[in-house]
Formats: structure tokens, C-alpha cells, sequence
């Protein structure tokens, strides 16, 4: 199996995750995908679920950054509703774009996790930019037509990952450095 495509963690979805788990990990970046990652892509705005996630986040401290393959519109509309940095038609699974906000940003890596619902983007994307990636399920059931289509080439990598216990869960990998303090 490709390496590539094997998220650090799983998750049901990003609001499923607490997080102090960002910060036991020293995560200071998230770079999250925007379609049925932090809401469906009918949404032109951030919803209460999403506004009230950021604003945990930045009282921790934890910068949340778009990163969409969706077009400027898409994407500038919905950040401006939170007020958070963003990056469009990032053509994940390619970083140049990413790797160039990170660069120029001056971002440790080791502070930075990828949160996407693709295992052939988001997740690959991460792990080819030698960050920390979650894996996460689909907010809704309902899709772009390009992201039916990378969800339908990526079913037997997911399959395979689910079958080989190769998804592991963000709440085991949290319970454990807990127990080990």
C-alpha cells in the first residue's frame, strides 16, 4: 500500500476531535479542507458549528487555515465569514501552494496537521508536505462531482486501510499519551 495514503489519524469528523488532543501533539497549524471537512459545500458561509470550533481554537492558540482545491469565490466567502487565512485552487494532492504559505510564514512542520475527507488529496497531500494528517468521514452524503469521483477511485484504499486496522483512531493515540504522563 502506498505510504501516501495512510493518514497519521483517523476521526469521525473534525468537531469529534477535543482539542487538547491538537495540543498534546504541539499542533499550532491546522490546515483543513473546506467541502465536508468543515461544512457541506452547499454552505457559503461558516456555520455555528464552525464559528464556534475557531473560536476555541484560537483561544488555544491554533491557527486554522483553508486549503481548497475549490475556486477563489468558493473559498474567499467562507473564510471571510470566520475571519481565518485561506488558500485556493491548491490542486491537492500538489503542495507547491501549501509549502509556499508554510515557507513564507515561517511554520515549523512539526506544528502542522492536515484534516481533510480525501484519502487521495487531503490525506496524500499532508503526508507528501511531512505533516501530520486526519482522516476524516464525510459531513453529508453529498458530493462535487469531481470529489464522487476521487472518492469512488479511493474506495479500495479504504477499504483496505479499514480492513488492516491501518486508520487509527485520534481518541486511542489521546488516551494513551494521557496515560503515559
Amino acid at each position: 500500500m502506498n505510504k501516501l495514503l495512510i493518514p497519521t489519524f483517523y476521526a469521525k469528523n473534525l468537531f469529534d476531535i477535543d482539542i487538547n488532543f491538537f495540543t498534546l501533539l504541539n499542533i499550532k497549524y491546522i490546515f483543513a479542507d473546506l467541502d465536508n471537512t468543515l461544512d457541506s459545500y452547499k454552505e457559503e458561509v461558516a456555520s455555528k458549528r464552525v464559528i464556534d470550533y475557531v473560536t476555541l481554537l484560537k483561544k488555544n492558540e491554533i491557527n486554522l487555515i483553508i486549503v481548497s482545491n475549490n475556486s477563489n469565490k468558493r473559498v474567499e466567502k467562507y473564510a471571510h465569514s470566520i475571519n481565518i487565512p485561506y488558500l485556493y485552487k491548491c490542486y491537492k494532492p500538489f503542495t507547491k501552494k501549501i509549502n509556499k504559505y508554510i515557507n513564507n510564514n515561517k511554520i515549523n512542520k512539526e506544528n502542522c496537521i492536515m484534516i481533510g475527507d480525501q484519502v487521495l488529496t487531503d490525506v496524500r497531500c499532508g503526508n507528501k508536505l511531512k505533516i501530520k494528517t486526519i482522516l476524516v468521514d464525510d459531513l453529508v452524503n453529498s458530493n462535487q462531482l469531481v470529489t464522487k469521483f476521487n472518492k469512488f477511485m479511493a474506495k479500495n484504499t479504504l477499504k483496505k486501510l479499514k480492513s488492516r486496522n491501518m486508520l487509527v483512531n485520534w481518541r486511542d493515540v489521546y488516551v494513551r499519551i494521557q496515560e503515559s504522563r
